[in-house]
């Protein structure tokens, strides 16, 4: 009975870890997309200021283009939009990072939450100690472990997001290395 078990924990781990590695789950942090907002909102003002004060400069005569004015006029339009568009997008990122500082420091205090409650509730030895490690091939441990501590935090905090617990899970055991044979 108990080898049986044991097999079906083997094949639903292998299945999971399959899902994870398919799914090519990679979670990006609040604080990483508030970076970028804020790189990506001046490089996109920075560029449409530029391009339109190129286009006012070709106006005036300052950078002569020898081109029909029809040309000329097809060529204002054109990339007028785009650097018009570039200056709204840079507006955009620049709205969207009040709510990403918000979001990042949530997330932040959450993850610290977390981490701390596991490490401190369910330190390494209690954790091989809830699933029975003393059992398991090696092979086997660090799937037993990611599952246990997976449906802890769900139980707890209620999080679906696998990308975001494989995340959590990867930190706690970042904390847990020091104390880990394997």
């Amino acid at each position: 009975m108990e080898e049986q078990q044991q097999n079906n924990n083997t094949e639903a781990n292998t299945e999971g870890s399959d899902l994870l590695k398919s799914q090519g789950l990679s979670y990006t942090r609040k604080g990483q997309k508030l970076e970028d907002a804020k790189s990506s909102s001046w490089l996109f003002i920075v560029f449409g200021v530029i391009g339109l004060l190129l286009i006012l400069a070709v106006w005036l005569g300052i950078i002569p283009l020898n081109l029909a004015l029809y040309m000329k006029v097809l060529y204002t339009i054109v990339l007028g939009v785009l650097f018009v568009v570039f200056i709204i997008l840079g507006v955009h990122y620049k709205r969207k990072i009040g709510s990403l500082e918000t979001e990042t420091t949530a997330e932040e205090q959450q993850s610290e939450e977390i981490i701390q409650w596991i490490t401190t509730e369910y330190p390494v030895e209690t954790l091989d100690t809830l699933i029975g490690a003393d059992a398991l091939p090696m092979e086997q441990l660090y799937f037993e472990r990611y599952e246990k501590l997976a449906s802890l935090i769900r139980e707890r905090y209620g999080i679906e997001d696998e990308a975001y617990l494989d995340y959590l899970i990867e930190k706690i055991y970042q904390t847990y290395a020091p104390s880990q044979e394997g």
